[in-house]
């Protein structure tokens, strides 16, 4: 191989390794920042199993429980994989499908998906008449969540047009969970504002306040607000059920 190719091979390495360092830069920095991975939920499962198993060593009688409330209870690090947000939901969602089996992990996911979804379906069922709702299993928990997500529609129509105060309607709403968001999100932009406070604590988020006399600037910080949460939460409003 003779000097010059030898200058053009390493030409093209240095090219293609200058190649690789943009593409992983870019990787880094055009990742949304609220975007959540299945390595970011192992990650935080890994810290609630260690929180389980240093308080078995501590006390053996917790391994012998057969409820798994007992062991969410003991883990400060639940509650971290809780405030990971909605966008979480989508990754819990597949982890779960994708599990063979169930077992005290999947429930754990289980239970914090309850918890940042804000739809605590054993709660609606001891509520809901009509419909039984519940889940043993974290296998239970996924479909039945799929099926109370489908009748939102359905469910939001009824309360609406139920003989409730206009309070109580929205309390009722505020039970339907994150995922009634987007039809909310309809009503907003069809002029029935009533719905925004219950949108920002669904999210935890700030509502816009009118701080403006421009009335018509007011209206469009609401409307840039909405979009803002669509954008944020898209994966989670679009995901499959």
């Amino acid at each position: 191989m003779n000097k010059s190719s030898i200058m053009i091979i390493s030409r093209v390495s240095i090219l293609a390794l200058a190649l690789i360092m943009v593409l992983f830069f870019l990787f880094l920095f055009l990742r949304p920042t609220d975007s959540i991975t299945a390595a970011d939920i192992e990650e935080s499962m890994d810290a609630v199993s260690a929180d389980i198993d240093n308080a078995i060593k501590s006390d053996s009688n917790i391994g012998f429980s057969s409820n798994p409330y007992d062991y969410i209870g003991i883990s400060p690090e639940y509650e971290r994989l809780v405030s990971l947000g909605p966008n979480a939901l989508p990754v819990i969602k597949t982890m779960i499908q994708d599990s063979p089996n169930g077992g005290l992990e999947m429930y754990i996911l289980a239970t914090a998906a309850e918890e940042i979804s804000k739809t605590y379906l054993k709660q609606i069922a001891f509520e809901d008449s009509g419909q039984t709702w519940g889940w043993a299993t974290a296998k239970e928990w996924e479909k039945e969540f799929s099926v109370f997500v489908s009748e939102l529609p359905t469910r939001l129509t009824e309360i609406q047009n139920s003989d409730l105060t206009s309070e109580e309607k929205l309390i009722k709403i505020e039970t339907l969970g994150v995922m009634v968001i987007p039809l909310l999100i309809e009503e907003v932009r069809t002029g029935d504002e009533q719905y925004i406070p219950v949108i920002a604590a669904l999210l935890d988020e700030t509502a816009p306040t009118e701080s403006t006399k421009d009335l018509a600037k007011a209206r469009q910080n609401e409307i840039d607000w909405l979009s803002a949460i669509e954008s944020k939460y898209a994966d989670v409003f679009e995901m499959e059920l």
